[in-house]
């Protein structure tokens, strides 16, 4: 399970929006979205500063989102990797569910698959 201090500045912007609900064009006012998208994935630019934001807990659904991400995967990958539908996995990812140990058993599943 990732903790809050293992995660990048990027991922830090990318739950942050997320928890908020906005798009990215709507996250940083002033910033081009070109620029923002590349602060999410972690390919800064230097003439602009990346805000620091502050994460204190990471959420089961936000979990699977990070770890598909970090594993390089899009959502059709990942899907198939863990025999669900997509439509599924983006009910997870979002925490549309509120089952926390329905995701918790996904996450085990994608361990037992990186470990393999």
């Amino acid at each position: 399970m990732l903790k809050a201090d293992d995660l990048t500045k990027g991922e830090r912007l990318l739950l942050d929006r997320r928890r908020r609900g906005v798009s990215q064009p709507e996250a940083q006012p002033g910033v081009p979205v070109d620029v923002y998208r590349r602060w999410e994935t972690d390919q800064f630019v230097n003439e602009w500063n990346v805000p620091l934001i502050q994460i204190d807990e990471i959420q089961a659904h936000e979990q699977l989102l990070l770890v598909r991400r970090r594993l390089g995967k899009n959502q059709t990958e990942m899907a198939e990797a863990l025999n669900v539908s997509v439509a599924w996995l983006k009910v997870l990812e979002t925490g549309g569910t509120q089952k926390r140990e329905t995701v918790e058993k996904v996450l085990e599943t994608l361990n037992e698959l990186a470990t393999n």
